[in-house]
């Protein structure tokens, strides 16, 4: 996916509607191309019930496209390196962390919890992002070989927990 299509999936309107409080129209998207849809999902506030935002939904043809799409691309996906798959994951880690507080915004007008916990949430998702990348490298991860030591992949991250959960036990990623 280009950084274009990126930009464009991640773009959103906000709407004001009478009580200055913004929705936030989103689009469904398959293949990188936005879908047409009569069909809108409501996200109203389990607190308030306001209306937080609304999403075009996606109908049977549009799930078969994504099938489709999907699999039309999988010698492609085969083909990534290791290093290539770390480096897609991490970019959206970076991507995901430039709009963080936008996240835990949203997290907490659709859910209803607290801003505090909304970013918890949002510290936890790029946590995931890390942890995916980096199982990339483990020897069970059936991608395209590559050498290369866990501890790399964390010499650029500042958090100390997992640190000491991926460098400790010394392991070193050999072809899979």
């Amino acid at each position: 996916m280009s950084n274009s299509e990126i930009s464009t999936l991640a773009t959103h309107q906000k709407s004001i509607p009478g009580d200055g409080v913004a929705v936030i129209d989103l689009s469904c998207y398959v293949a990188g191309k936005k879908i047409n849809s009569d069909k809108v999902l409501e996200v109203r506030s389990p607190y308030d019930n306001r209306l937080v935002g609304t999403v075009k939904l996606a109908n049977t043809l549009h799930v078969q496209d994504a099938i489709e799409a999907v699999l039309s691309k999988e010698k492609e996906r085969r083909a990534l390196t290791k290093y290539e798959r770390y480096s897609i994951l991490e970019k959206a880690r970076n991507l995901f962390l430039e709009r963080k507080e936008e996240f835990a915004q949203i997290i907490s007008a659709e859910s209803g919890l607290a801003i505090r916990e909304a970013r918890h949430e949002t510290d936890r998702t790029q946590d995931v992002f890390l942890f995916a990348a980096i199982e990339t490298f483990s020897n069970g991860y059936h991608g395209a070989s590559s050498k290369f030591h866990r501890s790399q992949a964390l010499s650029t991250h500042s958090s100390p927990f997992w640190r000491d959960q991926f460098v400790s036990g010394n392991t070193t990623c050999s072809p899979g």
